[in-house]
């Protein structure tokens, strides 16, 4: 809802990351799942790490097909 109301802020797109990658740092891989995905789906910002962080998450969770797929 945030990026519907101000999609030009900047912020926003910083912040999905950083609670993705506080979320995968604190090992809550599946919630950390779900703001890498966003940020992909998207097309914010972070991409490339997104993916990267993304997949290790997959990973972790032994979820290969999706890691795979990634």
């Amino acid at each position: 809802r945030s990026i519907a109301l101000s999609p030009a802020d900047p912020d926003l797109y910083h912040n999905f990351f950083s609670c993705g990658y506080e979320l995968y740092g604190s090992r809550k891989y599946d919630q950390a799942v779900v703001y890498f995905q966003a940020v992909i789906d998207l097309n914010m910002d972070y991409l490339e790490q997104s993916w990267i962080y993304l997949i290790r998450a997959l990973k972790f969770r032994n979820r290969m097909e999706a890691c795979q797929h990634a």
